[in-house]
């Protein structure tokens, strides 16, 4: 088993089309409550509020975005659309769409007003992270550490 994120999943899938590929969310929720599924995004598009060619950015911005162009894109990149007109036929795609759906999406980290704006484990996990490649950590401290900060966050 290879954990890892769903951006692996054509690199793994062209070094090995055999490969048997699954997609589950790691259970971050309380016991009886739905699966927190956490996302992220580091893209994002903008136009230059000086700019000269409002027209032309806005139409860009519409072809790109637009339900026909993300298909054809998401399709060469095994993405998850994130418009509910956009159709996959990748199965992996749709399997992971299906986790979302019967789970709680995490939004981004990133908060409205653009700041960082963190889990209340993320923080402990960094520290942790950090603890362990620098060696003063094992790794069942680690796991210890994490589960302590996340049950805190958890209420439980």
């Amino acid at each position: 088993m290879l954990i890892n994120g769903t951006w692996q999943y054509k690199t793994v899938q062209d070094a090995d089309p055999k490969a048997e590929i699954g997609f589950f969310a790691l259970p971050l929720n309380a016991k009886g409550e739905k699966t927190v599924v956490p996302t992220t995004s580091n893209e994002g598009i903008v136009i230059n509020a000086k700019t000269n060619n409002l027209k032309e950015a806005r139409q860009a911005i519409d072809f790109f975005l637009s339900p026909e162009n993300l298909t054809r894109v998401l399709a060469d990149k095994n993405g998850i659309p994130t418009n509910n007109k956009v159709q996959v036929s990748s199965p992996f795609v749709k399997e992971v769409i299906s986790v979302m759906d019967a789970g709680v999406v995490q939004p981004d980290f990133w908060g409205a007003n653009g700041y960082y704006a963190p889990s209340n484990t993320t923080f402990q996990l960094d520290k942790e992270f950090q603890s362990l490649i620098a060696g003063g950590t094992t790794p069942d401290q680690f796991i210890a550490g994490y589960d302590k900060a996340n049950a805190k966050a958890l209420g439980k």
